[in-house]
């Protein structure tokens, strides 16, 4: 159940880029900029992409938006924590909420079954301490940034013209190679991820997730800017390293707790 909230609210963030990129304000950004969108959201992802390109010896605008987006996962770590933690115990809950399905079995077409159904489960999960909403802070949090980010790229002259490798950040990968990448790492991401879900049906849908997602992201990344397309597989990166060493860290918290 998680996993579709949040495919849906990674599907929305990558739509809402792609509508806005036919939308967008040509203003340039600066500190002048007003409206609480720009002053307080674009202004300020454009002023550390700048200062960091310019100050840091031997950074380009692409080395930016890579130090910027592990700044910002970084800085999202306990959000991170926050989520690994929930789904373990919803893992350890599966047994009870599978008995539970069992025992009411088909509810789609009794109402007052339903309800009953729901309320039973509801009251499993706060007794297991699972937040349904754990899983979904760090995609509310990225999905303003996302967004600005888009605006930081495209309103932002020197960011836009400037070249990273093979690419120019403010255009479309000409080659394609961005969008792959990234289309790679968010399937090896949301394998790495999968190894957290029981056995069941949430694989099955993460399954068909992991076919879609990366789809959808390597067609948004044919049209988006190639500074967008970075920062999402460094996002993917950090995401996927993060993952491992919070598994490991929490086998072990486990471990210690069971000899105690």
């Amino acid at each position: 159940m998680l996993k579709s909230y949040r495919a849906v609210l990674v599907s929305l963030s990558l739509l809402l880029v792609f509508v806005l990129s036919g939308c967008s304000n040509a203003a340039p950004i600066d500190a002048h900029s007003t409206g609480i969108w720009d002053h307080y959201f674009v202004y300020p992802i454009s002023y550390m992409i700048q200062f960091v390109a310019h100050h840091i010896p031997g950074a380009s605008f692409g080395i930016a938006i890579i130090i910027m987006t592990l700044v910002i996962r970084s800085a999202m770590i306990p959000l991170a924590v926050s989520q690994y933690r929930s789904q373990a115990k919803m893992k350890k809950m599966q047994p009870e909420l599978q008995k539970l399905k069992k025992k009411y079995g088909d509810v789609s077409k009794d109402l007052e079954k339903q309800k009953q159904y729901q309320k039973e489960m509801s009251e499993l999960m706060k007794s297991g301490g699972w937040n349904p909403l754990a899983g979904c802070w760090p995609i509310f949090i990225q999905m303003p940034i996302f967004s600005a980010l888009y605006y930081a790229i495209s309103r932002t002259e020197e960011i836009r013209t400037s070249s990273f490798l093979w690419v120019n950040l403010g255009h479309a990968d000409p080659y394609h190679i961005l969008p792959i990448i990234a289309a790679l790492t968010t399937f090896i991401q949301m394998k790495v991820f999968q190894s957290n879900i029981t056995p069941g049906e949430q694989v099955q849908m993460l399954k068909m997730q992991q076919i879609m997602m990366p789809a959808m992201i390597l067609f948004m990344g044919f049209a988006a800017p190639s500074g967008l397309v970075l920062y999402w597989i460094t996002g993917n990166l950090f995401t996927m390293t993060q993952t491992i060493v919070l598994r490991k860290i929490m086998e072990r918290e486990e471990l210690q707790l069971q000899k105690a």
